[in-house]
């Protein structure tokens, strides 16, 4: 840190002193990011990232010289950012590297910090600002707002596309060779564009279905696009492409993103043991790996209109859920939280049905309860050889689950799984096309528009 004297009159700087903000003898690798003046301007700080601290210096006001007073490091982790609250009291650091912001207590006659215990959980904080407080948010109240413009969407599309369209399995085991996930033509316009010429107003992608595979580069497993080498030789982002196009045709976007569970049925080779779509080093703190990576879907890729949770019971608590659920409100507020299967508005911001997954596979008759029910065009949720056109739904009967699902408050959306080119095509395409057509050619398909 260098202090300088300023001469109003002319506007120059003359050099007065500079101090290091690292202790003698530290050899790492560091580098400063923040400075701030005290509100009483008798004291200095200065953030180290890789030393991971807070340098505290005493001010001179006669000579404008700065004496050490300590580095302060409990609770610090890559300090991006730091601020003093107005009245001088606190210092509130971002831990951009440990996802959390935690809070010091100032020394008024030292300057300081004296950790207190507090610590608030966001996702990679870069700026802490203090301001004036407005009129509160009525949460509850901004959340049924968000309910009703989610059922005015009243038709998805949800696309399973992910390595178990390549092995003929609805559930990955994260062993599969990245070698197999080869989609030469892979099209997220054409997804679009089949999405809204039926009317449909928002999709859902699985980003990450249960072998752990990441449909984006991951920094936190390797089981991502870039083991995809016959893919954009690895340095593809099928994430971006689903968004981008989506939202060039007014469409919302969604990420179905599966918890790691008890994956049993993902035909485990012989003598392996369960991933449960972990990588290994993140096997002891699931709940910390899930909010890392719901951290990079939700600050890397725009306003996410929802979060489309699979297995949020399987392995979890209430409190695990709940503060995976607090996470990602602290990253998009108004990003919708949907959790598979879940029937009620505790667990889940919309009530889920799987059709006809139980006898809760469909609300009933008079909801009046948000909801949404996914189901799927033929057998299978991901791209299958063994699924034939004549698995395939008439265009009639997913008409009338249409209309059925919107009359019980409730949006409908329709799996539609890409082939393992990347497109919809064959027996799908077609009977997408006929669905368009049936529903421009009726009242339903009238209010839609």
């Amino acid at each position: 840190v260098t202090a300088f004297a300023y001469e109003p009159a002319s506007g120059t700087l003359t050099e007065i002193q500079t101090v290091p903000t690292l202790p003698d003898g530290f050899t790492g690798s560091s580098s400063c990011a923040e400075v701030r003046v005290h509100p009483g301007g008798r004291f200095l700080y200065g953030s180290n990232r890789g030393h991971d601290s807070i340098a505290v210096y005493r001010i001179d006001p006669a000579k404008g010289t700065l004496r050490f007073v300590e580095h302060e490091r409990a609770g610090i982790k890559t300090p991006r950012n730091f601020n003093i609250d107005p009245t001088g009291k606190f210092c509130l650091v971002a831990n951009q590297g440990a996802d959390s912001v935690v809070v010091f207590k100032i020394d008024q006659k030292t300057g300081a910090l004296e950790p207190t215990g507090h610590k608030i959980s966001i996702g990679r904080p870069v700026c802490i600002r203090f301001l004036r407080a407005g009129p509160p948010v009525d949460m509850e109240a901004e959340r049924a707002a968000l309910r009703e413009d989610f059922l005015k969407l009243r038709f998805g599309l949800f696309l399973h596309f992910n390595m178990a369209t390549y092995v003929n399995r609805e559930w990955a085991n994260g062993y599969e060779d990245p070698a197999l996930f080869k989609p030469d033509r892979l099209n997220c316009e054409q997804w679009a564009e089949v999405a809204r010429a039926a009317g449909m107003k928002y999709g859902v992608l699985t980003v990450k279905h249960t072998g752990g595979w990441c449909l984006w580069d991951s920094d936190n497993t390797a089981h991502d696009i870039t083991r995809f080498t016959r893919y954009k030789n690895g340095k593809g982002d099928i994430v971006r492409e689903f968004v981008d196009a989506f939202r060039a045709r007014g469409l919302k976007v969604g990420f179905y993103y599966c918890f790691p569970g008890d994956f049993s049925r993902s035909g485990l080779p012989e003598g392996k043991p369960d991933l449960h779509g972990l990588p290994p080093e993140a096997a002891s703190d699931y709940v910390g790996f899930i909010k890392k990576q719901l951290t990079e879907l939700l600050t890397n890729y725009g306003p996410v209109d929802l979060l489309w949770i699979d297995q949020y019971s399987n392995k979890y608590t209430r409190s695990d859920w709940q503060e995976i659920r607090s996470h990602i409100k602290s990253l998009q507020r108004r990003c919708l939280v949907i959790g598979n299967n879940a029937h009620s508005l505790k667990e889940s911001d919309v009530y889920s049905c799987e059709y006809p997954w139980d006898s809760k596979g469909m609300p009933p008759e008079g909801n009046r309860t948000p909801a949404e029910v996914c189901d799927k065009i033929s057998r299978t949720w991901f791209w299958n050889t063994a699924d034939r056109p004549e698995h395939v739904r008439d265009a009639g009967q997913i008409v009338k689950m249409l209309k059925l699902c919107n009359e019980r408050n409730a949006n409908y959306l329709l799996n539609v799984p890409p082939d393992r080119d990347g497109l919809i095509s064959g027996a799908h395409l077609k009977r997408m096309q006929e669905i368009a057509a049936l529903l421009n050619a009726t009242k339903t398909g009238k209010d839609m528009k």
